[in-house]
């Protein structure tokens, strides 16, 4: 806080010295310093981020700590208010990481406009980091935000961090290991020399299948991996050919500068006329600033029970507190599922997603790659014209261009989580497709080692923050539209839709009944009506799915 200021002149200039006043720090908790913020906006914190925030006050000595935090339980005030009080207690530097610029930015704009509390964004390459904002974290004036791939990254600006606040840590698997991860496409020569290298260790039909050019449900299905120890006496050459064909300040470059003295601990995954060279868990704890942390805060949808976090962190001994309160047995807002393939197929997703965006106007629309993408784009521009179309670079800085425009759609290629659309941002959700794995390694173990049990736990909690973009707060309401056949496996077979918590399972449940009875699109489209302007008859919907709600 500044305290005055000494005005002297020197040669007619006048300059002003400034001094501080040392800040008083009485809180005891995060919950009463909070509650003393002149700046918020949003009133807090609730029940169970309280309830939280006390268990981890009784922790707060651990080295790392994981905390259970459901999908719309309020995670980012949650880990905020923990960053600011150490910040402000102990004068630490405090980094919260996040698996995107767009979520970044995010969380800085939430932190300072509706939480009344410090953050500077750090985005892009380091030599643009702004030397004010650089200053403010290295001083711990404010919390500095980043992404995994930022921090974790080779000559990184965060070498010496107090605390590491990680975000959202059941999704960034690939995230974090995306600094010790080479991979090659079939457009580069380096495709064609390793798979030359590796032919004589693979059958002849995977060979084709790397190389196969038409597309087929049995060549996307397809994935194998090869263990390094198979061509080991073939190790310097591999070397070789990497170090040559990597172009110096890509990505692929400092991967592979972080993988190169330990090449031999890794695996080569492979799918169609694509190559990927990774280690089994990402070797963190020889990244020095995440080892000397004094404290590190995993945030997650869920702690799991077979050794997840472990496995995406690669720490080995985590401390973990459980969701509070019952949350995980709550839902967040309304949903309203409608699964039109059911009963009219495939044939009408054209039609059905331009009945529903006329109704709506405004939707997000998450597809499983870029592909998808420009499949649904011309869908859009052919049929609907005055519809503006977004796509996640669109929006990373700010989703503002999005919320402003009356009719608008935006298009996320392979995102489960992250971008939250409340209210009257968006109430019309479109899922096509999404698939349940996010890289080639955890599509190997499912696919070819039978290990779908082991991965449950993450493709359950994808789909729940999937299906949960667009309804984010109590009160909040959207139409779920599920299309295609991937997920909507998982949430139509009945030892799959009991492992969802009573509520997600009753409107879940409750969309299946009603959509084996559509007849045309305009049955979707009349009871997707009477939910949005909650009529009298989805009043009664609304009575039968909360008795189901047990």
């Amino acid at each position: 806080m500044l305290d005055r200021n000494i005005i002297i002149t020197l040669g007619g200039t006048l300059m002003a010295f400034k001094t501080r006043k040392t800040e008083e720090f009485f809180y005891s908790s995060p919950q009463e310093m909070y509650q003393d913020n002149k700046l918020k906006k949003i009133m807090g914190p609730l029940d169970y981020q309280a309830t939280m925030l006390e268990e981890y006050n009784k922790n707060m000595d651990k080295k790392t700590v994981a905390l259970e935090l459901p999908t719309g339980s309020g995670k980012t005030l949650v880990g905020l208010l923990i960053g600011e009080y150490r910040r402000r207690k102990n004068k630490e530097k405090i980094l919260f990481l996040c698996p995107t610029n767009q979520l970044v930015n995010q969380v800085v704009e939430q932190s300072n406009m509706k939480y009344g509390l410090k953050a500077v964004s750090f985005c892009g390459k380091q030599k643009d980091y702004l030397p004010t904002d650089k200053n403010r974290f290295l001083m711990a004036d404010a919390i500095g935000v980043t992404t995994y791939s930022s921090f974790f990254a080779r000559h990184s600006f965060f070498d010496d961090v107090d605390v590491i606040i990680m975000d959202d840590v059941h999704s960034c698997e690939d995230y974090i290991i995306s600094n010790w991860t080479v991979q090659i496409d079939s457009k580069s020569t380096t495709f064609s020399e390793v798979l030359e290298l590796v032919k004589p260790y693979i059958s002849e039909t995977d060979y084709q299948y790397l190389l196969e050019d038409e597309y087929s449900s049995d060549v996307a299905a397809w994935c194998n991996m090869l263990p390094m120890p198979l061509v080991l006496d073939r190790l310097n050459e591999f070397q070789e050919i990497l170090r040559q064909g990597m172009e110096k300040g890509n990505s692929n470059y400092y991967a592979y500068q972080n993988i190169s003295e330990n090449l031999k601990e890794c695996n080569i995954y492979f799918a169609n006329r694509k190559i990927l060279i990774r280690p089994w868990v990402a070797p963190t704890m020889f990244f020095d600033a995440f080892v000397n942390a004094k404290q590190r805060i995993l945030m997650s949808a869920t702690l799991g029970k077979s050794g997840e976090l472990e496995r995406i962190t690669g720490i080995e001994k985590i401390f973990k507190l459980p969701i509070v309160n019952d949350w995980d047995k709550k839902g967040l807002g309304r949903k309203f599922f409608t699964f039109p393939d059911l009963s009219l197929g495939a044939d009408e997703h054209e039609n059905v997603i331009k009945q529903l965006q006329n109704l709506c106007k405004k939707s997000v629309f998450l597809v499983p790659d870029i592909k998808s993408v420009d499949k649904i784009k011309k869908i859009f521009e052919e049929n609907l014209e005055s519809t503006k179309i977004f796509e996640a670079e669109d929006i990373e800085k700010s989703k503002n261009l999005f919320v402003d425009i009356p009719e608008a759609t935006v298009i996320l290629a392979n995102r489960f989580d992250g971008m939250d659309f409340s209210d009257d941002e968006s109430r019309l959700l479109f899922i096509l497709n999404l698939p349940k794995t996010t890289n080639l390694q955890e599509k190997f173990l499912i696919t070819r080692m039978g290990a779908s049990k082991l991965y449950a736990e993450r493709i359950r909690t994808r789909i729940i923050q999937a299906v949960g973009r667009c309804s984010r707060n109590a009160s909040d309401y959207s139409i779920v539209c599920v299309m295609g056949d991937t997920i909507q496996n998982d949430l139509t077979k009945k030892e799959k839709i009991k492992l969802f918590a009573p509520e997600l399972r009753a409107e879940i449940q409750f969309g299946l009944d009603n959509s084996l009875d559509y007849s045309t699109v305009n049955d979707v489209l009349e009871q997707a009506k009477d939910f949005l302007n909650r009529t009298a008859e989805w009043q009664k919907a609304e009575e039968y799915i909360r008795s189901e709600e047990r």
